[in-house]
């Protein structure tokens, strides 16, 4: 789910984006490893650096020098993605067309601050076999390695930020969280004026989400064992988005389904038989409860 809010400064600048990981296969898995993969184009997309701030939990892009060409022109903006639920494991670099993962291995290598042949990203240099000692982070703040002191020349950038996730048994699921977050110093045209001011505004945007509250028991998932169904397969049900204005989602593997929409007075505003979605944009606004029969069983 992918949410943003009408607000002042940085929480104004910032789009949020919630996933639920979920196992309905008969294995368990260990050693779960997440990722994002961005390809950060700041205006023109090939004059750009990137970066990391492990201490906060996210990387960035941004200009590669004061005029980003065909773009913002002056006082170029910088973008960060920031883990909010959990701690950010590795951060690796890539240019685009020139390292782009294509096996289960390689994506997986990526994942664990490893390059593609399996060499673990080492300080220094490129970060390939560069003779320095392993670490898990590419061009990290405030360690004297960036793509400046590389002497690189600003392109097209991509980077996989990861977080450890542990175990994933058979019917569970894991929660994630992490926000997108553009900052522009409209003051100092310099690019790392608009990653400085970036940084200091990070806090704020954790504060933010810990204040939302978000659920991360994934109780809305309706995931039972049926002793009449044969097959003993598993049912879920996933109704979002929520709160809706327009449209609310219904994903599930339910064959025959009634789903119906109740106000707060117990009156039913409208019943459909195996819908994929609702059309709510002329209820009023409030709150409404949904019921499901699949003739077994009612939620």
């Amino acid at each position: 789910m992918f949410y943003a809010f009408q607000d002042t400064g940085v929480i104004n600048n910032s789009f949020f984006v919630h996933y639920d990981i979920i196992n309905h296969s008969p294995n368990s898995y260990h050693d779960v490893m997440w990722g994002i993969n961005t390809d950060i184009d700041i205006g023109n997309g090939f004059d750009d650096y990137i970066g990391c701030d492990s201490t906060q939990d996210m990387y960035f892009g941004y200009n590669g020098d004061n005029d980003d060409d065909g773009g913002y022109g002056t006082f170029p903006p910088a973008l960060g993605v920031v883990f909010l639920s959990h701690p950010m494991f590795s951060f690796m670099f890539y240019p685009n067309g020139g390292g782009d993962p294509n096996t289960n291995s390689e994506y997986y290598n990526y994942l664990q601050a490893r390059w593609r042949d399996s060499t673990h990203l080492q300080f220094g240099g490129t970060g390939h076999l560069s003779g320095g000692p392993d670490v898990n982070f590419m061009f990290p703040m405030y360690s004297g390695w960036s793509e400046e002191s590389e002497g690189n020349t600003p392109d097209d950038r991509r980077g996989v930020g990861s977080a450890n996730l542990g175990n994933l048994v058979q019917n569970n699921c894991f929660t994630v969280d992490a926000a997108y977050v553009w900052s522009r110093d409209t003051v100092n045209p310099n690019p790392h004026s608009s990653v400085d001011l970036l940084l200091s505004q990070i806090p704020d945007v954790k504060q933010y989400f810990n204040q939302l509250n978000i659920d991360t028991s994934c109780d809305y998932l309706t995931i039972y064992n049926s002793i009449n169904n044969p097959y003993n397969q598993i049912s879920y049900l996933n109704i979002f988005p929520n709160p809706a204005t327009a449209m609310v989602n219904i994903k599930t593997n339910l064959k025959n389904y009634t789903i119906a929409v109740y106000s707060q007075l117990g009156q039913k505003i409208m019943e459909k038989t195996n819908p994929k979605s609702l059309d709510v944009h002329n209820l009023k606004p409030g709150i409404y409860l949904i019921q499901i029969t699949d003739g077994e069983k009612t939620d």
